[in-house]
C-alpha cells in the first residue's frame, strides 16, 4: 500500500503500488467488533485518522493493524485483528 484516501461513511481508497485502487468498507468490521480499542473508531473524526506506515494499514496507537496481504484481499476480520 502506497497511498489511502478517506471517502465517505467508513470506506478508505487504498492504492498499492501495483497501480491497482482497491476501495474498503470498514462497516462491518467495527460493527461487529466488541473490543473498546476498535469501537472507538466508530466515531467518524477518529475513524478518518488512519495512515500507512510501511506498507501497513493504521488506526490510532496501533489500535488496528492491517497488512497489504490482508487489505489487498479483503481479510478484515475484527476477531483475527485485536491487538
Amino acid at each position: 500500500m502506497i497511498r489511502s484516501e478517506y471517502l465517505n461513511e467508513y470506506k478508505v481508497s487504498i492504492q498499492f503500488n501495483t497501480g491497482r485502487i482497491k476501495v474498503i468498507d470498514m462497516a462491518l468490521f467495527l460493527s461487529e467488533s466488541i473490543d473498546p480499542l476498535i469501537s472507538q473508531y466508530k466515531n467518524k473524526k477518529k475513524f478518518r485518522a488512519f495512515r500507512i506506515d510501511s506498507g501497513t494499514l493504521i488506526w490510532g496507537d496501533n489500535d488496528i493493524i492491517f497488512s497489504t496481504r490482508d487489505v489487498f484481499r479483503s481479510e478484515l476480520s475484527p476477531v483475527a485483528h485485536v491487538i
